[in-house]
């Protein structure tokens, strides 16, 4: 059952994880005065862009509909805010920098088990 909106879903979200709409506006080319409809209620976006929506912000599509379930995506799907946080790590910290370094020299074999690990 729904008892949710879109907008104040992603009202929410933004919130969540502290974004702005302007942000969206530029990481997924649509714009600012758009999102603003969506927000406002005037709106909702069509399948493929509640898609997109959704991967961006890495939630359950059924969640961002109004939906009363789980707000985690399942799946193991690197997102903009995993890799927004990855970047500034790297950016900071000298340690970060000389592991991912010797990562990337690593056989994939070992690789693929530090990923299983990590999960």
């Amino acid at each position: 059952m729904r008892k949710y909106t879109f907008a104040q879903r992603l009202e929410e979200i933004m919130k969540i994880k502290n974004i702005t709409a302007a942000e969206i506006s530029k990481a997924l080319n649509i714009s600012e005065a758009v999102i603003s409809q969506y927000k406002s209620g005037l709106y909702k976006p069509k399948q493929k862009r509640l898609e997109l929506f959704a991967k961006f912000f890495n939630v359950n599509e059924e969640w961002l509909m109004g939906y009363e379930v789980p707000i985690e995506n399942i799946n193991n799907e690197i997102n903009f805010f995993d890799f927004k946080n990855l970047m500034t790590a790297y950016e900071k910290n000298e340690t970060i920098r000389k592991i991912s370094k010797k990562m990337v020299e690593l056989p994939t074999e070992s690789l693929e088990k530090i990923m299983i690990i990590s999960i």
